[in-house]
């Protein structure tokens, strides 16, 4: 296995591509508001690529966790980490909509517990889940061999993504309860990671690597666009983290990363670059959603949809990442939040 310096920085380098494709796949549907064939090309070749931003963070979970040694203290920290930020900025949120004057603590607490107060605060509900069970998994993966790994990955992570796609093509009624048989796919993507994480590379594989991805990624992009040459509307079918093609995605572009990054050689300044902003993702994640329609309103990004929507959202993604980075990074500045973002 890799030194932890070169592994870390791979590892950045994907929680920070993660971070940027969750963006864009919460972001990019604007360009739709403008429903020209171009804009909708480049919609789904973005967004069939983005999708892959959930199952890379779980992926980076397991490589980074699994490995290390989690009391049950410690576990309760990590839940804590996430869970107060997620309350305090849903909370937030929530006097936001209905106004200081209307604060009822029983009614948010049924909100929160219901459904995420902002939707893609499921993810933070997924991962308190993880942290659960992590010190369970150390133990049941700790004397796994290669074959152990590749077997469980293919019973529990490989089988069920492609019985969901065969449930969403063909007209075959697979009861659902035939999935409670499997262990939970959310589990088996994080063992994924540390799978990976600790494989022997290979030259083979990385090629093998790259056509998977290449496959995989033009399955996703074709189902979302036929329906759209077909029928005028972009079709969904595939529109989860844990469908086949985004699976297949998220675990070639995981090794390609690792085989093109791990022994690359960083300058001190870049080394830290990376660092910063890697530091920032989790911040950025709790904040994007209610960051990037600020932005889209402004005139400039307004002026720039006019003139090329494609342009206009381009720089609209980056705009919303530099921005949220740079309120997270001020914001860790102050120590009582640095501990929670």
């Amino acid at each position: 296995m890799a030194n932890d310096k070169k592994e870390i920085m791979y590892l950045n380098i994907i929680k920070i591509l993660a971070c940027f494709m969750v963006i864009i796949n919460h972001t990019n549907g604007v360009i739709l508001d403008n429903k020209t064939i171009s804009n909708v090309t480049f919609y789904c070749i973005t967004f069939s690529l983005c999708k892959i931003g959930v199952a890379l963070f779980l992926m980076i979970t397991g490589a980074l966790a699994i490995k290390k040694e989690y009391c049950y203290k410690k576990i309760l920290n990590c839940i804590l980490r996430v869970l107060v930020p997620t309350l305090g900025l849903s909370f937030i949120f929530y006097v936001k909509d209905i106004g200081i004057n209307n604060i009822n603590i029983i009614n948010f607490i049924k909100l929160v517990i219901s459904n995420p107060y902002i939707e893609p605060y499921w993810y933070i509900y997924a991962l308190i889940g993880i942290y659960l069970v992590l010190p369970f998994i150390q133990k049941m993966v700790k004397n796994f061999t290669d074959k152990d790994y590749i077997t469980f990955l293919s019973i529990f992570l490989i089988i069920p993504s492609f019985i969901n796609l065969i449930r969403s093509y063909i007209n075959i009624d697979i009861n659902y309860n035939w999935q409670l048989a499997f262990f939970p796919i959310l589990i088996a993507t994080v063992i994924c990671g540390d799978y990976i994480a600790r494989i022997k590379l290979s030259k083979n594989t990385f090629t093998t690597m790259i056509f998977i991805f290449i496959t995989s990624y033009l399955g996703m992009f074709l189902s979302m666009y036929l329906p759209y040459l077909n029928n005028g509307e972009v079709a969904y079918t595939l529109d989860y983290w844990s469908s086949f093609p985004v699976i297949l995605m998220s675990i070639s572009i995981f090794y390609i990363i690792r085989y093109l990054m791990e022994n690359k050689k960083y300058s001190y300044k870049i080394k830290n670059i990376i660092s910063v902003i890697t530091s920032t993702t989790f911040g950025i994640y709790l904040i994007h959603t209610s960051i990037n329609y600020k932005i889209y309103e402004l005139g400039m990004i307004q002026s720039m949809f006019n003139y090329n929507s494609i342009l206009g959202v381009i720089v609209l993604d980056v705009l919303v990442f530099i921005i949220c980075m740079l309120i997270i990074y001020i914001l860790k500045k102050i120590p009582i939040v640095r501990n929670y973002l």
